[in-house]
């Protein structure tokens, strides 16, 4: 698809995406640094949905290209469903915002599978110095200014 085609998509119609939370029990949670908008900063792994796609389905898949961490479906916990008006975005017009609806999933990971993960952020995506960073807390997510929506899911 073009940029003028997704332009066009962004401006005429919610984007559904699906994102998925790295944890490990009890209570620590994994965000990486995300290279640009709207979801730019600390962040979850994700993308958005094709059509004919199931949302565990878009969970997968993002996965899988973001991080090469290959899942079978039935380890995704469905967290919930949650919607983002945003006032920018990284297509132009970038000034005009995006609509998204993000199904949210959570994936318990192993030290193993954090390594790997890691190992192999998309540098197109996200800020590969920075790695993975755990959270362990509430207090923890606000002091690193992390994004509402974010502290929410924890």
């Amino acid at each position: 698809m073009s940029n003028g085609a997704l332009s066009e998509l962004y401006s005429a119609r919610p984007v559904t995406s699906s994102d998925v939370i790295l944890f490990q029990s009890p209570g620590t949670v994994y965000l990486t640094t995300r290279l640009f908008q709207p979801g730019e900063g600390l962040w979850v792994i994700g993308g958005a949905r094709k059509a004919g796609e199931t949302a565990e389905q878009t969970a997968s898949r993002r996965l899988m290209a973001e991080t090469t961490l290959d899942v079978k479906l039935d380890r995704f916990t469905f967290i919930g469903i949650i919607e983002y008006i945003w006032p920018y975005r990284f297509q132009p017009p970038t000034d005009e915002g995006r609509h998204d609806i993000n199904y949210i999933f959570g994936l318990e990971v192993t030290d193993h599978e954090l390594t790997l993960i890691e190992a192999n952020l998309d540098p197109a995506e996200y800020d590969t110095s920075a790695g993975l960073k755990p959270f362990t807390s509430v207090e923890m997510l606000k002091a690193a200014g992390v994004k509402q929506n974010i502290i929410d899911y924890y």
